[in-house]
């Protein structure tokens, strides 16, 4: 599965277009795409109507993003 921020841009979109779309601000996608964070049900459903990620897939992405994040975190 692609990550949250290949999704996006798939979509040619940007962070802020995306936030301003999900309603929450662009450090927030920031959060989500990088790992720190993940959104919250509302925003996820917001999120993957936008990129077109579906279902379970986008907790997947979501998912790997962490895993992604605590591997770097882990090797510094």
């Amino acid at each position: 599965m692609a990550d949250l921020k290949t999704s996006r841009l798939r979509k040619f979109l940007t962070q802020r277009q995306s936030a301003d779309v999900v309603r929450v601000q662009y450090q927030t996608v920031q959060c989500w795409e990088s790992g720190q964070s993940a959104p919250r049900p509302n925003h996820m459903a917001n999120f993957a109507e936008v990129t077109g990620v579906v279902g379970t897939a986008f907790v997947d992405a979501i998912n790997a993003e962490r895993e992604t994040s605590q591997s770097k975190t882990e090797a510094a």
